[in-house]
C-alpha cells in the first residue's frame, strides 16, 4: 500500500511540475510576442516546448540500456576507423612527358612506381586508358599530371570547366570508358586532367528535335568491375582523381560518370558534370563493387 501511495504522489509531482513551467513559459512567450519586435518567428509556443521535451525524453530512454530503473550506458556512435588519405605525395622517381601525338598508355606501362608523368595541357590522348597493377612494396605513387598545374586553383580548391584549357584531354571514342583500371591496379593519382567522349552520334542515343543525333557512353572512368573482381586482391585500390574535369558532351547520353568499385578511392576538387540517358538511372559518381573507404569532397 506504501508502494502505492509513493507512487502516486510522484506522479502527481511530475504533473504538478510540468503544469507550472506551461504556465512559465506561457508567460514568457505572451510577453515577448507583445513586445513589438517585429521578427519573433524564432519563438516556440509552450506546447512546442513540452511535445519536444517529451520525445526527447522518452526517445533518450528507449535507446539508452536500462538496468532496473537506472541507466546503465548511453551508446555512442563510432567515427570512422579509416578513411582516405588524399595528402599529395612526394614523388621521388623518373619524370616522363607526354605531349601531344604521345602514346599515354606506353607512358602510364614503363612508368614506376614514384614516377611523374606530365601530359601536355591542350593536347588529346584517345582511350581506353588502362591502369596495370605494379609491384609496389613501398606503396609509391604514379602521378598523372597536366604541364600547366600552376595554372590550376591549389589544392583544395576545385576546378571549373573554365580550368579546361589548361588540361590535357583523355577521351573514349567509343561507348567504352575512357580510362579504366586493371585487377589489382594501385596508386595511381590524377591532376588537372579533362576526361569526355567525342560526341560521335550512335544508333542507341536519341535523336533531338533539330534532327540531330545524340551519342552514347556507359561511363567514363571505372575504376573496378563487378562480375570480374570478386576477391579482395582484385579490387583496384588508392586511386585518386584530384581537380579533374569530368564530363559528357551535351548530346551525350552518358550513364557514369566514375565508378568507384574498389578500396581506398577519392574525386577530389573536380567537376563531374552532364551525365543523363534515356530510359536508365545516371550517376555522376557511383559504385556497387567496392568495399572502401570513398572520399568524395568538394565537387561539382
Amino acid at each position: 500500500m506504501m508502494k502505492k501511495e509513493v507512487g502516486g504522489y510522484f506522479i502527481l509531482l511530475i504533473v504538478l511540475t510540468t503544469l507550472s513551467i506551461f504556465f512559465v513559459l506561457a508567460q514568457q512567450y505572451n510577453n515577448e510576442k507583445n513586445s513589438g519586435v517585429e521578427d519573433n518567428s524564432h519563438l516556440k509556443s509552450p506546447l512546442d516546448f513540452i511535445k519536444n521535451f517529451f520525445y526527447d525524453f522518452f526517445a533518450y530512454f528507449k535507446k539508452a540500456p536500462v538496468t532496473g530503473s537506472a541507466v546503465s550506458s548511453v551508446t555512442i556512435v563510432e567515427l570512422p576507423r579509416v578513411y582516405v588519405d588524399t595528402t599529395m605525395p612526394t614523388q621521388t622517381g623518373q619524370t616522363i612527358t607526354v605531349n601531344s601525338g604521345g602514346n599515354l598508355q606506353t607512358a602510364i606501362n614503363n612508368a614506376q612506381p614514384g614516377d611523374t608523368i606530365i601530359l601536355q595541357a591542350g593536347a588529346t590522348f584517345n582511350g581506353k586508358i588502362t591502369l596495370p597493377a605494379k609491384s609496389n612494396p613501398n606503396n609509391k605513387w604514379i602521378v598523372i599530371r597536366t604541364s600547366a598545374l600552376g595554372n590550376l586553383p591549389p589544392e583544395g580548391q576545385r576546378v571549373k570547366p573554365s580550368d579546361a584549357v589548361n588540361m590535357p584531354k583523355i577521351i573514349t571514342t567509343s561507348s567504352d570508358f575512357a580510362i579504366d583500371s586493371a585487377q589489382g591496379a594501385s596508386y595511381y593519382r590524377f591532376i588537372g586532367v579533362e576526361v569526355t567522349d567525342d560526341g560521335a552520334p550512335s544508333q542507341y542515343a536519341p535523336t533531338f528535335p533539330d534532327g540531330s543525333k545524340g551519342s552514347y557512353n556507359y561511363g567514363l572512368v571505372e575504376l573496378g568491375r563487378s562480375g570480374r573482381d570478386t576477391q579482395l586482391s582484385h579490387l583496384p585500390h588508392h586511386i585518386i582523381f584530384d581537380r579533374s574535369y569530368i564530363h559528357a558532351q551535351p548530346k551525350t547520353s552518358s550513364r557514369r560518370g566514375v565508378v568507384l568499385n574498389g578500396a581506398h578511392q577519392a574525386v577530389i576538387d573536380s567537376y563531374v558534370s552532364d551525365f543523363k540517358e534515356v530510359g536508365s538511372d545516371s550517376q555522376a559518381i557511383a559504385g556497387f563493387n567496392g568495399i572502401g573507404p570513398f572520399k568524395i569532397v568538394n565537387n561539382y
